[in-house]
């Protein structure tokens, strides 16, 4: 397939159908790596602001760290208030997994690979159920690691 026509037409369809705001992020990205320190800095401060409130109203254990902290999701100045917050570890997730979780995720968020039976991850989920019980997954037939 030609590579033009996949990077300007199939895939920013792809991910306008997915749900993605992926070709909007670059744009974003694009315009403001020219900007200030300052203006960057503001930006910095309005998006992490918009991340401590979507972690807050979408996850408990972030509404009980962020109070245990003492840290407004709504300050003026997150970034000075990155440091009052505990760093995640694995034995956390590992405890309080569901109350790390996203229950009411949007469509179009991806999801984690599938694994096969023999306990590796498959590269593509879309044909991962037919492909563990035939064949070892693609990523290993092609690195060659698994013999059938």
């Amino acid at each position: 397939m030609n590579p033009r026509l996949v990077r300007q037409f199939i895939y920013p369809w792809h991910e306008a159908l997915r749900g993605r705001r992926t070709f909007d992020n670059l744009r974003e990205l694009e315009a403001t790596q020219w900007w200030p320190a300052e203006r960057l800095r503001e930006w910095q401060q309005v998006k992490l602001r918009a991340l401590f409130r979507h972690a807050v109203g979408h996850c408990p254990y972030y509404g009980e760290v962020f109070a245990e902290a003492g840290v407004d999701p709504h300050g003026r100045e997150p970034l000075s208030a990155l440091p009052a917050l505990p760093l995640l570890d694995k034995d956390t997730i590992r405890r309080r997994r569901q109350e790390l979780t996203w229950a009411r995720r949007p469509v179009g968020f991806t999801k984690p690979p599938p694994v096969d039976p023999r306990g590796t991850r498959c590269c593509s989920t879309s044909t991962a159920a037919a492909r563990a019980t035939t064949r070892p997954p693609a990523c290993a037939r092609t690195a060659g690691s698994v013999s059938t």
